[in-house]
């Protein structure tokens, strides 16, 4: 495997895109189609099937024999599955790798947006894509993030389109959102692959933490835009297994970067998560409030016995329910 800083001398090499599968093969179709349209035409994509129960890998390989697929063996999170990719990325010589949620569709020229930004920024590890919800152009999942000064977390910026302060030109951030989330050659190199206890959620967060912390910086490019359907994988973001990864997560992430401040408040974000599922708010009845609490507390008490990984298969019971 060629090492990355020798790729990235390398002349017009090509941009990895690393699409990850995990039953919905319908919308990995969807996301690859999209890449094939792009205005950027030197890429080579590779498609990880995270042990799909649906049939994926069939589905797909039916659908285009000639397109990359790597079975992983075995659900392996966001992180596992993507590093997957990126292995066989650089095994092939790419020169940046972008890791592309299958929910997730880039326009016709943002990896050129990416790639140009990637090209200037000698320090840039990460370089995201605004996000905006597939259904509601006009509304911005993600516009940036910012460290909140109180807290010490990274926080996003979100909101209506028009009412946003978004800078054409790359801007560095705290942290990328990983539906959308181009790795260069150099971040890589010195931050290596992704974290792969957390599973899911806070894994691209705190990639991006760790390349700030070796002297390199994350951007925002604007002008590469994503749609994005939004956490299909958790059935959405208001279920039990969502707020379980979102609550053990928060609290190893701040262990790992935000001193005992962040931690504070961190527990505290356990707290209020924990009063709010319980809350008659949501409209939910007493049993689906008491499974969405024991998630949270079970959550909790994962992170006290260092119990990292996949979530237990509970919790995915009770998000089907």
């Amino acid at each position: 495997m060629p090492a990355p800083e020798e790729t990235a001398k390398r002349p017009n090499a090509p941009a990895g895109i690393v699409v990850l599968n995990w039953n919905g093969w319908r919308d990995t179709i969807e996301a690859v189609t999209a890449v094939r349209a792009s205005t950027e035409r030197d890429i080579l994509i590779y498609v990880v099937d995270n042990a799909s129960s649906d049939g994926s890998e069939a589905a797909l390989r039916a659908w285009d024999p000639t397109l990359t697929i790597i079975q992983s063996g075995g659900n392996l999170g966001w992180a596992g599955g993507n590093n997957m990719g990126i292995r066989a990325a650089l095994r092939d010589g790419c020169a940046e790798v972008l890791l592309l949620n299958n929910d997730a569709t880039p326009r016709p020229d943002t990896l050129k947006h990416l790639r140009e930004a990637a090209q200037t920024l000698p320090r840039a590890a990460a370089l995201g894509a605004m996000i905006v919800d597939s259904r509601d152009p006009g509304r911005v999942e993600f516009g940036g993030g910012y460290i909140d000064r109180r807290t010490g977390m990274p926080r996003q910026i979100h909101g209506r389109l028009e009412t946003l302060d978004i800078p054409r030109e790359p801007v560095p951030i705290a942290a990328v959102k990983g539906c959308a989330m181009l790795l260069t050659a150099v971040g890589l190199e010195r931050v290596g692959l992704l974290t792969e206890d957390y599973f899911l959620n806070f894994d691209e967060t705190d990639w991006c933490y760790r390349a700030r912390a070796a002297g390199l910086e994350n951007y925002l490019v604007a002008q590469a835009v994503v749609d994005h359907q939004g956490a299909v994988s958790f059935g959405g973001t208001e279920g039990p297994m969502y707020s379980y990864f979102i609550a053990r997560n928060r609290l190893v992430f701040a262990r790992r970067h935000l001193g005992r401040r962040g931690v504070w408040f961190a527990w505290r974000g356990a707290f209020w998560d924990f009063r709010r599922v319980l809350s008659t708010a949501g409209g939910r009845g007493p049993a689906a409030r008491l499974r969405h609490g024991a998630t949270i507390l079970l959550a909790v008490a994962d992170y006290l016995r260092g119990r990292l990984g996949d979530c237990p298969p509970r919790v995915r019971v009770w998000n089907r329910r």
